[in-house]
C-alpha cells in the first residue's frame, strides 16, 4: 500500500537532494529505524523516510497517531526538534498549518461519517467555505466525530485570529499577516524558498505582489534574483495612505526629528514595517494613541527638566551670594599680594635655573680642555 503526504507534514520544507541521498544511504545500510506516523491514511511524520524506503524497495514500519494526540501539536513538536529555522520561516509554516484547520480539517456529514480532509475530496455541502463561521453546530459535530478525527480541536484552532496565532507562536501580528499573504499570493516555489530560509519572509511578501509568471521566472533564477526583485519592489512601493498616516502621526507627536524620544522612533519604525497599505483602521487608531501619549510624555518630561534647571540655578545663585558675603575683603587683598610675589619669585627661579645650566656647560668644556692638556704633556 502506498501513502500520500499529509498536508500538515507538507507544510514543512522538503529535504535537499544531498540530505535525502544521505538518508537513503543510511536506510540502505541499517533500514528504517524510526516508524513513520500515519494520520487519516496519510504520512503525518517521516515522509522522507517513507520515500527513501519506497525508492529502495525496503520495508518501512508504521504506526497510527494515537486518538488522544493532537496532530497539529504533534507535527509541530516533531519538526521543532529537528529543524533550526528563522522566525519568518516558522511563521509561514504555522500559517499553513492553521490554514489546514480552517479550510481542510476533517468534517462529519449528516450521516455521521468522517469525510475527507480536503474540499476537493469531499462533498462541498459537507465542508464549510473558507473563512466561514465555524461556531454553529460545532458541539453537535463534535459529539458525532469518529475516534481520532480531532474535530473539536480543529474547530477551536480555526477560530483563532492572527493576533492569537502570533501570541501562541511568539511572532508579531505583522509577521503572521505577512505569512498569510505569502501563503495566499506566492507560488509554492517561493514559499518553499522562504521555509528553507533561502529568502526572508519580507522578500517573499514583496514578490507575492508580482504576477505568477514573474514569480515562476524569479524562482527559476534563484534566491539572489528573488532578493534583488524584492528590493526593487520595496523601493517602488506607493506611498498613499501609509505616508499620509505616517505624517499625521509625526504631527501628532509634535516634535522635530532631532528631539524624538525612543518611543517615537520605535513607533515610526513600526509604521515602516507595516507593509504596502500601511496600518489598517484598528492599527492606525492604536498607533495614534501611542503618538498622543508619546507627545504627552515628552512634553511632561521637558517641563519637569525645565523646572529642575530653574531650581538648580536658584540654588547656585544663593550659594554664590553666601560665599561672597563670607569672604574678608582684607584677606582677598593679601591673597592678591602674595600671588604677585609668587609670580616674581618664579621669574627669579627661572633666571637662576638658566644661569646654572650655562655654568654647567662651561664646566664641562673646561674639564675636557684640562684633560686634553694633560694628555699632550
Amino acid at each position: 500500500m502506498t501513502y500520500q503526504q499529509h498536508p500538515l507534514s507538507a507544510a514543512f520544507p522538503p529535504m535537499g537532494a544531498d540530505e535525502f541521498q544521505s538518508l537513503k544511504d543510511s536506510i540502505e545500510n541499517i533500514g528504517v529505524q524510526n516508524a513513520i506516523t500515519l494520520y487519516e491514511g496519510m504520512v503525518l511524520d517521516g515522509w522522507h523516510r517513507y520515500c527513501a524506503a519506497q525508492d529502495l524497495g525496503m520495508p518501512c514500519p508504521e504506526v497510527e497517531l494515537a486518538a488522544d494526540v493532537d496532530p497539529f501539536d504533534f507535527v509541530k513538536a516533531q519538526n521543532k526538534e529537528r529543524r533550526h529555522l528563522s522566525v519568518g520561516a516558522w511563521a509561514l509554516i504555522e500559517a499553513e498549518l492553521w490554514d489546514w484547520f480552517s479550510r481542510g480539517r476533517p468534517t462529519v456529514n449528516k450521516a455521521g461519517i468522517v469525510t475527507a480532509p480536503f474540499p476537493q475530496f469531499a462533498d462541498p455541502s459537507d465542508n464549510p467555505a473558507p473563512g466561514a463561521d465555524l461556531s454553529d453546530g460545532a458541539d453537535e459535530e463534535t459529539e458525532k466525530r469518529a475516534p481520532g478525527a480531532h474535530l473539536s480541536d480543529g474547530v477551536e484552532k480555526a477560530r483563532k485570529t492572527a493576533a492569537e496565532i502570533a501570541q501562541g507562536g511568539g511572532y508579531s501580528t505583522r509577521t503572521v499577516k505577512q505569512a498569510k499573504k505569502v501563503l495566499r499570493d506566492a507560488i509554492p516555489e517561493i514559499q518553499n524558498s522562504t521555509k528553507k530560509d533561502e529568502i526572508s519572509l519580507k522578500d517573499a511578501e514583496a514578490i507575492s505582489n508580482l504576477s505568477k509568471e514573474k514569480q515562476v521566472a524569479l524562482a527559476a533564477a534563484g534566491p539572489a534574483a528573488i532578493k534583488k526583485a524584492a528590493k526593487a519592489q520595496k523601493r517602488a512601493k506607493p506611498k498613499g495612505v501609509k505616508e499620509a498616516r505616517r505624517q499625521d502621526l509625526e504631527e501628532a507627536m509634535g516634535l522635530p526629528q532631532s528631539h524624538f524620544c525612543w518611543a517615537s522612533r520605535t513607533l515610526l519604525s513600526a509604521i515602516e514595517d507595516l507593509g504596502e497599505g500601511g496600518p489598517d483602521e484598528d492599527e492606525y487608531a492604536y498607533l495614534r494613541q501611542i503618538a498622543d501619549r508619546c507627545r504627552s510624555l515628552v512634553e511632561d518630561d521637558a517641563d519637569d527638566q525645565l523646572e529642575a534647571l530653574r531650581s538648580e540655578v536658584e540654588r547656585l545663585e544663593r550659594e554664590n551670594a553666601e560665599l561672597r558675603a563670607a569672604v574678608d575683603p582684607g584677606a582677598v587683598d593679601q591673597l592678591r599680594t602674595l600671588q604677585e610675589k609668587l609670580r616674581a619669585v618664579e621669574v627669579i627661579r627661572d633666571d637662576l635655573m638658566q644661569a646654572n645650566s650655562r655654568l654647567n656647560e662651561e664646566n664641562i668644556k673646561l674639564k675636557r680642555m684640562n684633560k686634553g692638556g694633560k694628555a699632550r704633556g
